[in-house]
């Protein structure tokens, strides 16, 4: 698990997120999950397998219809398809979270929309900030399109 001050400004931790992002480029589904904090009334971690389906699947883990797969590619090598949006990416310290009313160590969410197949997509992962032994530390609450 990766751990940041609890100073860490959004920048730190938008970096923190993008290096988790480079690790899912390089197929590094185990050292993606290892990253991450896993709260304990959630149980076991996410499967790699499973975190490499929802994103080869866009979000889900049934597969896309017209037999499209998806893969995470590096950050600097991403293009935006014509007309489209730059991608979001963002911190709120005082974001609503899956767990804020079950976690009182809930600092905030992240928002950070992937580059998948060479493009910037709408498939957003969202991250929870949470307080833990003294530093912060991020779980994943959804990789989905919203």
């Amino acid at each position: 698990m990766r751990t940041l001050p609890l100073s860490a400004s959004d920048d730190e931790l938008l970096a923190a997120v993008a290096e988790w992002t480079e690790l899912l480029a390089r197929g590094d589904y185990g050292d993606a999950v290892e990253m991450l904090y896993w709260p304990p009334e959630e149980g076991d971690p996410l499967p790699p397998a499973d975190l490499e389906t929802l994103v080869r699947n866009y979000g889900s883990y049934e597969p896309m219809r017209d037999g499209s797969t998806y893969h995470v590619t590096p950050i600097g090598t991403a293009r935006l398809e014509p007309g489209a949006r730059p991608p979001t990416h963002s911190v709120d310290r005082d974001a609503p979270s899956a767990r804020r009313d079950t976690d009182p160590g809930t600092r905030g969410g992240i928002w950070f929309q992937l580059p998948l197949n060479g493009f910037w997509s709408d498939l957003v992962a969202r991250f929870g900030i949470y307080e833990h032994e003294g530093g912060l530390v991020l779980a994943i609450e959804g990789l989905d399109v919203p």
